[in-house]
């Protein structure tokens, strides 16, 4: 049944609920008479008499008639003639849910949500209709904070103990997608809730999860998610570490980026490890020390496809004894890829991660599928436009997943910060660079209004194409022929367009800093600029960019401590390989989230998988692709980063 008529049949018969006693004007006079102006509906109802409360009624009756007619208007018409202020509370109750429906059945959800929270006294179906408009504008703090409500107030009513864990597991998908809490907390229930998904969010791996519950759990026994877990929570318990064969490019001219994502990958695994140490081994050494020494280990040699912690050093091998032979590693570039898969089912592996490049990722996906094994992509499947927000039929009978550093994923942050900020009229500066024009497509696709573009090919002609974007040339154009006109120079300021709210600049390093003098010289410094991480890369002094919104990977903008280890042992603040450094990290802990979602019967994929992670926050779609939201920075005077969406 499609939300809509949902929403519309809980309210009506909350409706029903409230016409079906009518109470006299006797029965609602509850308080003392107050000769001065009526200010609220509990101090009208002594001013209605019997025969006014059914005048009222009918027409809220009529209104009900046309709403399920879905004639939404001739209903606001007719509510049009009552004034909701000076009601008895149980007719502005149902007044304002009738309007809240009406303005729903128009597309209307946001008004409809302000007016179901003037319901004086909602009641269990009032706050499931609310919780719908919530998810419908996909305002997930709101859904959760609701949720929780009818919890607290309505929680002990549940029927059967199925639909309370139907009511746990909503809250806790409801908190996954939302990114903070969008009021204060009003009590100790809804705090220790937050404080749960908090620990989860930002886990990592599945291991850290259970750490995490653990301590949650300890220190809130009473809790009501203690008391009974979510269903995604309960499964961490099932968990036992998956064996990865892991497929990069260790040879050949990729083997740079494949020892990246290895480095990265292993930074998470041998992370892990350190949460279980063993009894006489140097499992308190430094971290970096172990990273170093375990890269030293990983480096390929000549015939060599695979390695695996039976074959580890010693004075690493008791770290890892809980964890033997979880890890296979093939150079991809050493062999066809359907013999490696081919020997990675052999091997007993659970899943598959890798190759990098997008062909030898779709020829995999197909192979994972054929073996019946789960995959974890290292870049993005091609797909029809038709199928992307849908399952397609490779990940329906696999499963196959997609995660990739890919620019689209920062040009999609960047349009969604711009929406949330209300600006509209945007001008996009962008190079002829193939990962420019990619950010530009897929800006354009994502943004709902017209769209300014200044190309430039060039550095020296970044000044031009934003002058011609900003009307500055027709400006110029307009004085010469005025020039020419009266036969002698005059005075004059060109004049730049006013209409644009910001500029984003799809741009390096050094076209970014080239790109300031230009805004200023065309009389535009004073629009916020906002652009991609690409702009921050192989620059040393960032404070030319000073004022400008940068999309940026968690791993340099807001780090734990596992990640800084990996940041200062790589030197990843002045690599240009560290997307590829953090997508291995990240690599590492889906893959043990995936293992869990294949051993819990993929309960996890409803939708509300979202993890806080080194690429950025990362959500897992209907079509297997795990879409990454990244970090949000503003660089300051100094040209330090200051993160400017922590709630995420």
């Amino acid at each position: 049944m499609p939300k809509r008529s949902i929403i519309l049949c809980l309210i009506i018969l909350t409706m029903n609920g409230c016409q079906s006693t009518p109470q006299s004007a006797d029965v609602q006079n509850k308080f003392p008479r107050d000769r001065e102006k009526i200010t609220s509906p509990s101090l009208s109802t002594e001013q209605y008499s019997s025969s006014q409360y059914k005048a009222v009624t009918l027409v809220l009756n009529n209104a009900s008639a046309q709403i399920n007619a879905e004639q939404s208007l001739a209903a606001l018409n007719l509510l049009k003639s009552l004034k909701p202020d000076t009601l008895p509370a149980p007719l502005s109750d149902q007044y304002q849910r009738l309007s809240a429906i009406a303005y729903g059945q128009l597309g209307d959800q946001a008004r409809a949500l302000v007016l179901m929270n003037l319901v004086s006294n909602p009641n269990r179906q009032d706050l499931k209709v609310i919780i719908g408009f919530c998810d419908g504008l996909e305002d997930y703090s709101c859904s959760t904070r609701n949720l929780i409500r009818l919890q607290q107030e309505h929680g002990a009513s549940a029927e059967v103990p199925a639909n309370k864990q139907d009511l746990q597991d909503a809250i806790w998908s409801a908190l996954m997608l939302a990114n903070s809490p969008d009021k204060q907390f009003s009590n100790q229930l809804e705090r220790g809730w937050w404080t749960l998904r908090d620990s989860i969010f930002t886990s990592g791996s599945v291991d850290r999860a259970k750490l995490a519950l653990a301590q949650w759990t300890s220190l809130n026994p009473n809790h009501s998610a203690a008391q009974r877990l979510p269903s995604m929570l309960k499964n961490l318990q099932r968990y036992s570490s998956p064996k990865v064969a892991l497929l990069l490019p260790l040879t050949g001219r990729l083997s740079n980026a494949g020892d990246a994502v290895r480095d990265g990958f292993l930074g998470g695994y041998f992370a892990d490890s350190r949460l279980y140490p063993q009894p006489n081994t140097q499992s308190d050494a430094q971290p970096n020390t172990q990273l170093e020494t375990l890269n030293k280990f990983f480096q390929p040699e000549d015939g060599v496809l695979e390695r695996n912690f039976l074959q580890v050093p010693s004075s690493l091998a008791g770290a890892q004894a809980a964890r033997s032979r979880s890890l296979i590693l093939y150079d991809s570039a050493s062999a066809p890829l359907k013999d490696l898969v081919a020997r990675a089912k052999a091997e007993g592996a659970d899943l598959i991660i890798g190759p990098l490049r997008k062909d030898k990722a779709q020829t995999v996906a197909e192979l994972a599928a054929r073996a019946n094994m789960p995959a974890l992509l290292l870049n993005y499947l091609e797909q029809a436009p038709e199928t992307q927000d849908n399952p397609s039929a490779l990940t329906q009978r696999s499963e196959t997943y997609q995660l990739g550093a890919a620019i689209e994923n920062e040009a999609a942050t960047l349009a969604n910060a711009l929406m949330e900020s209300e600006h509209q009229r945007v001008l996009v500066v962008h190079s002829s660079q193939t990962w420019s024009q990619r950010a530009l497509a897929e800006f354009q696709a994502l943004w709902p209004y017209p769209v300014s573009v200044a190309r430039f090919d060039q550095i020296k002609e970044v000044t031009g194409a934003v002058g011609g974007s900003m009307g500055v040339a027709d400006s110029i154009a307009r004085k010469n022929e005025l020039t020419l006109l009266f036969d002698q120079e005059i005075q004059f300021l060109p004049r730049a367009r006013l209409d644009l709210d910001a500029v984003v600049a799809l741009t390096s390093n050094v076209e970014s800093r080239a790109l300031v003098p230009a805004l200023r010289f065309h009389f535009a410094d004073n629009l916020p600029v906002y652009a991609t991480s690409q702009s921050l890369r192989g620059g040393v002094n960032i404070k030319e960019l000073a004022g400008f919104t940068v999309t940026e990977l968690p791993i340099l903008a807001s780090s734990n401590l596992n990640m800084r280890n990996l940041v200062s042992t790589y030197g990843l603040k002045e690599s240009p390989l560290v997307e590829l450094y953090a997508l291995g990290y990240d690599a590492y802990q889906l893959a043990t989230w995936i293992h869990l979602l294949n051993q819990s019967g993929r309960t996890l994929l409803n939708g509300s998988f979202r993890l806080s992670m080194a690429t950025g926050t990362v959500q897992l779609n209907p079509n297997g692709r795990f879409q990454r939201t990244l970090e949000l920075v503003n660089i300051d005077r100094r040209g330090r980063l200051k993160i400017t969406n922590e709630h995420l």
